[in-house]
């Protein structure tokens, strides 16, 4: 599909000397209205948004925008972004090592392995004092388990450095 400037531009609503970030945020924006996956498979609707899409990829290559960063999963939103819609981070903000992960995982893991131990014993004998035993022939033993589980997964952790 051969498209000059002037067309691009007008395809992805800028000016024919739009700057890069510019035309990366027309470019999403429109292929947010216009993307494939919004419309059943097989319909008119599908088949158009996927020529369109086409004519969009187009036309931001004309206009020389660099290609998009790749999307990446926020955590704190539960969504996913642009890498360069993220806040820029410092260097010595960037993620954990996998040695510091590693770590991080033990610690948690054979914390939380202590704490589910303590809490079956604690429930053992609290509902053996009050005479309240219901839960307990179920309860103790699933919370000893899962909690000699953790430990054994921090332990692990700890072993993979």
């Amino acid at each position: 599909m051969a498209m000059d400037r002037g067309e691009a531009a007008a395809l992805l609503r800028v000016g024919p000397g739009a700057a890069p970030g510019t035309i990366e945020k027309a470019f999403r924006a429109r292929v947010r209205e216009r993307h494939p996956d919004q419309f059943p498979p097989g319909s008119e609707a599908h088949e158009d948004a996927e020529r369109d899409l086409r004519a969009l990829l187009v036309a931001r290559e004309v206009l020389g925008a660099p290609a998009p960063a790749p999307l990446l999963h926020d955590v704190e939103t539960g969504s996913w972004v642009w890498a360069d819609d993220l806040p820029h981070r410092r260097d010595d903000e960037g993620f954990l090592s996998p040695e510091e992960a590693n770590r991080h995982l033990q610690r948690r893991a054979t914390l939380w392995g202590v704490f589910l131990v303590v809490a079956s014993g604690v429930g053992v004998v609290i509902g053996e004092s009050t005479g309240h035993t219901d839960g307990l022939a179920i309860w103790a033993p699933a919370l000893f388990v899962t909690g000699s589980l953790s430990i054994a997964i921090g332990i692990l952790a700890g072993s993979r450095n």
